[in-house]
């Protein structure tokens, strides 16, 4: 399990969502038009919502695996447009495990989504705030 770390460029899952707390980065993927990026972090922060409660009752209910890999490579697509390519390869890495019936360690896998969502539930709404 990578713990959110990435050895490779030594960076972290959790500092990738820290950086968008400067809304600065946000806006500028959006090419300066705030009316378009807080319609967006909206869509992504209720997206956020639905998927913790779904990993939540996986993790505790052993849900089917094809329908949760299914899940977390949309949620992979849906975090492309606010860049966040670390967390975006481990949701892939969870589809994966889902996939190659790995349960136990996507169970796991979905778990630390779930904690990363809530970190970036909250950067978001920072943001969202402050725009």
């Amino acid at each position: 399990m990578s713990n959110g770390v990435d050895s490779e460029y030594g960076e972290s899952v959790e500092a990738e969502i820290a950086a968008l707390r400067d809304g600065d980065i946000l806006l500028e993927r959006f090419g300066g038009d705030r009316v378009v990026m807080r319609e967006v972090v909206g869509e992504i922060i209720n997206a956020i919502c639905v998927e913790r409660e779904a990993f939540c009752s996986a993790i505790e209910h052993c849900a089917d695996p094809s329908a949760f890999a299914a899940r977390v490579h949309d949620l992979a697509s849906s975090l492309s447009p606010i860049g966040l390519p670390l967390l975006s390869r481990r949701c892939i890495e969870v589809e994966l495990m889902f996939k190659r019936g790995e349960q136990d360690k996507a169970r796991d896998g979905l778990a630390e989504l779930e904690r990363n969502l809530g970190e970036l539930e909250e950067a978001l709404r920072t943001v969202q705030s402050a725009q």
